[in-house]
């Protein structure tokens, strides 16, 4: 007997992105923005077990089958330079979900990729909670979405935002999620066809609360969201952050900021003037891409360009579809013959 399943897999993109401090565990405590868009793969999912005890009575190959499908995973993908073993989240989340469950037959997963790999969209995570709730319905184990949550938690800080409705406040390392409703935005992204390792851009983070950003940034020209550059800063240098505040729904307070949160994220022109993350200067300073990407964005009529995420991913932010498939159309030709990847897409609930 087979079961099967067919989920997709959305990327996501950070609107905001603020390191408030690094934990005494090694890991960052983030504030940021989280909204799933289009961009997405296709996770196909099959179980293979017997119908019937007597019909895999059938010799020497059945056994070696129910050898190797025995609560076995296996992974198969068109991208080639995807891991399909022990270091993909899908593999993780899976063996984590097994737990909950004695079901004994092999499980097949095929992933379709259209997310860039390490290109701060999220594509891993994604995944790995997809996972997670495709079993959670084939192997009928009935996890609440609190309880998969949790779990997705152990697996990477993304995941639980996959299994979570709708766009979100992240805080914590990410897992903490407060819900909150956005206008439907255009972007385009552009990937510069390399990889950066989260954890590298992390580590040459460094943070000092000895100033605040100015608050003209979040609504002025001075926003790097505005420029087709991030100012001054490069890999490893010191960037400055606001004083602690309580950033939610209701607004950010206590800080130098001092904005209503709630009436910026009302439409596309606000969050443009939300638009911030703190780990662009590192990845800039390091590959001078992401400024040339954000130039390209903007010259074609984006009202805000931003790394998302640890990048490199440049995403631009346009006010109608219209007007992000104008740009789409006029970009593909000078992207791609850098090498580079375009991809048009917009926010999903």
């Amino acid at each position: 007997m087979t079961d099967t399943l067919h989920l997709e897999s959305p990327a996501k993109v950070n609107l905001r992105l603020e390191i408030l401090k690094k934990r005494e565990d090694g890991y960052h405590e983030i504030r940021t923005i989280f909204q799933k868009i289009s961009l997405h793969d296709t996770l196909h999912f099959s179980l293979t077990r017997c119908a019937r005890r007597d019909a895999c009575r059938d010799g020497a190959r059945a056994r070696r089958v129910r050898r190797e499908r025995r609560r076995g995973v296996r992974i198969t993908t068109d991208h080639p330079d995807l891991p399909t073993g022990k270091r993909n989240l899908v593999y993780q989340a899976v063996r984590s979900i097994l737990e909950r469950s004695d079901y004994g037959g092999g499980i097949d997963i095929k992933i379709e990729k259209r997310i860039p790999l390490g290109a701060g969209l999220g594509g891993g995570s994604s995944n790995a909670a997809t996972a997670l709730k495709a079993l959670n319905q084939l192997l009928k184990i009935n996890l609440t979405k609190k309880e998969l949550m949790e779990m997705g938690a152990g697996i990477g800080a993304d995941v639980p935002f996959f299994l979570f409705e709708g766009s979100a406040i992240g805080s914590g390392v990410g897992e903490r999620l407060r819900k909150i409703t956005l206008p439907t935005l255009w972007f385009i992204l552009i990937y510069p066809n390399f990889e950066v390792s989260t954890r590298w851009a992390y580590q040459n983070f460094i943070l000092t609360r000895s100033t605040a950003h100015p608050r003209r940034e979040l609504g002025s020209k001075a926003n790097p969201a505005f420029e087709g550059g991030v100012g001054k800063r490069r890999s490893g240098s010191t960037l400055s952050k606001p004083k602690p505040s309580s950033w939610g729904a209701e607004g950010l307070t206590k800080t130098e900021y001092h904005f209503n949160l709630r009436k910026l994220l009302k439409t596309p022109e606000g969050i443009v003037r939300l638009l911030w993350n703190d780990l662009e200067g590192v990845v800039s300073g390091e590959y001078s891409e992401i400024r040339i990407m954000k130039r390209m964005l903007t010259s074609v009529g984006a009202m805000g360009a931003m790394m998302t995420g640890s990048g490199p991913t440049v995403l631009g932010i346009f006010p109608e579809e219209k007007k992000a498939t104008e740009a789409y159309q006029q970009l593909k030709k000078k992207v791609r013959e850098r090498g580079w990847k375009v991809i048009q897409a917009h926010s999903i609930p």
